[in-house]
């Protein structure tokens, strides 16, 4: 969830007007030029403020300031890479200062770049140094902290980001209701969202969030609850309406969660046939089951051995068939599933095969199958048993 909200938290442009505060009349003046004729030729602007640095008539800070400029237009001008070898090769240039935002500017395109433990190394230097620090730019430290899942230090620093801003934007709440649920206070979580809910009560994603924490807390329940309420709101995903048949199922809801689930998968199937999987026809086939809706169950075990040649769905189906006392149709299946399975899947094939014989009064056929069962050891001693029990009756007209 978090690795997502990196894109919100915008690189900030250093503004000229706060960096003529640091620099010369003349040096500020020829930056704006330069800037301001960038939109229209990045290239001949990145040039300019390469010359700029090599100039030895500027201040080690001053040098910091357009070494700001230019890695931010490299930025803009989607070159992140470079930006960051040109920042690695600052670090070790003694002729420029690496002003607070320079430094932050770093650290930002570390955490782009997947390093979130060198970029906080440099924000909280940052931290340090910056005179003052903007609610935003604290954000992003925080926001590195759960990366590391160091949450308890994340949420400190997103509540004082949060307390600074007037307005602050949602997905800093979100963040910070994430740092309590894994810093172990779901409660200030449950109450911030609560809260943010009584605002905003037709926000999903507020709901949404909710359901999460109440869901990993185990209040399965409340955690249902929030996700209907959301789907009331916003159109679900796939995959949360398959979470949320799936709690349905968990609360004694099997019916529910079928009709539920199988809708989502008939709008799926008609935008993009491709787009419904095995395991997807296979859990809906278990809820029919659970639901007890036999001919609805096997449909979907069917769909599932079309996509995928495995004993599984045929062995789902022989389970039904057999609860139904429907042998016949039980044994087709699990010879179907005898065909595919792999050796470790074949003893519990085999053993409810025989099964299936006997109710059939194919009592010969039932003993071959048990024989076959003498060397394995999860099925051994049962079929012994169930063997004696055939041989009996196999006997019975002997002895008449």
């Amino acid at each position: 969830m978090i690795r997502l909200l990196i894109v919100v938290l915008v690189l900030l442009a250093l503004p000229l007007t706060e960096a003529a505060e640091r620099l010369s009349a003349r040096l500020s003046q020829r930056l704006f030029v330069i800037m301001d004729r960038a939109s229209d030729d990045p290239a001949a602007a990145l040039e300019d403020l390469r010359r700029l640095l090599e100039s030895r008539s500027m201040s080690p800070a001053e040098k910091g300031y357009i070494a700001y400029e230019r890695i931010g237009l490299l930025i803009q001008q989607d070159q992140s890479e470079s930006a960051l070898q040109e920042l690695e090769a600052l670090r070790s240039d003694d002729s420029i200062t690496f002003i607070p935002r320079l430094r932050r500017l770093y650290a930002q395109l570390l955490l782009m770049n997947d390093q979130p433990e060198p970029a906080l190394e440099q924000l909280e230097i940052w931290s340090r140094e910056a005179e003052d620090p903007q609610p935003a730019e604290l954000v992003l430290m925080g926001y590195t902290y759960l990366q590391l899942e160091r949450f308890a230090e994340g949420a400190q620093v997103l509540e004082r980001s949060i307390a600074m801003t007037e307005n602050p934007p949602p997905q800093w709440s979100e963040l910070l209701a994430y740092a309590y649920t894994r810093s172990g206070r779901a409660n200030n979580a449950i109450e911030l969202l609560k809260n943010l809910i009584a605002e905003q009560p037709d926000q999903a994603g507020w709901w949404r969030q909710l359901a999460s924490i109440f869901l990993l807390i185990e209040d399965t329940p409340r955690g249902t609850a929030g996700l209907v309420i959301a789907s009331h709101l916003e159109e679900l995903s796939f995959d949360e309406i398959r979470r949320l048949a799936g709690l349905f199922t968990s609360l004694g809801m099997p019916a529910d969660a079928a009709m539920l689930f199988s809708r989502a998968m008939a709008e799926r199937l008609d935008q993009d046939p491709q787009s419904v999987s095995f395991d997807d026809h296979m859990l809906l086939g278990e809820m029919w089951m659970l639901a007890r809706e036999l001919d609805l169950a096997v449909a979907s075990f069917a769909r599932a051995a079309q996509l995928e040649p495995t004993s599984e769905p045929y062995l789902k189906t022989a389970q039904l068939y057999l609860q139904w006392e429907r042998y016949g149709e039980a044994r087709e299946s699990l010879l179907q599933a005898l065909r595919l399975a792999a050796e470790s899947e074949r003893g519990q094939i085999s053993y409810l095969l025989a099964v299936t014989e006997i109710n059939l009064n194919n009592l010969q056929a039932a003993s071959d199958l048990l024989l076959r069962l003498k060397n394995n050891p999860a099925y051994a001693e049962r079929a012994q048993r169930l063997d004696s029990f055939v041989s009996n009756r196999l006997a019975e007209p002997l002895n008449r």
